[in-house]
């Protein structure tokens, strides 16, 4: 649990920008080093098998992955509100473009 909570903390600050804090803030009972803010914009995450984490930002039209060293990479933009990724057996990603009325499926190694 101690993990995924560091992972979306990991990916919702580096995906989100915030403005800095000068205190310490309480964000529902996770403490925020000073010099820091989180603010959650995701709407679905998904644990690859490699210890990725794929994260779902509908309000900024991007998907996402947070690598475990905590390195994230954009890997779609300009999306019309994207949610829900998950994997399938076979290993491909797919997340639903809601405003769109699609779902796109993404191969390759994640």
């Amino acid at each position: 649990m101690r993990i995924l909570i560091a992972l979306v903390l990991a990916a919702t600050a580096a995906c989100a920008p915030s403005q800095p804090s000068s205190r310490a803030a309480d964000t529902s009972g996770i403490k925020v080093s000073p010099g820091y803010s989180v603010t959650v914009h995701a709407v679905g995450l998904v644990l690859a098998k490699s210890g990725n984490l794929f994260v779902a930002q509908p309000q900024v039209g991007r998907i996402s992955r947070v690598a475990p060293d905590g390195r994230v990479t954009v890997l779609l933009e300009n999306l019309k509100e994207p949610r829900d990724p998950a994997f399938d057996a076979a290993g491909n990603l797919y997340f639903a473009e809601t405003l769109a009325g699609r779902v796109i499926k993404l191969t390759g190694e994640f």
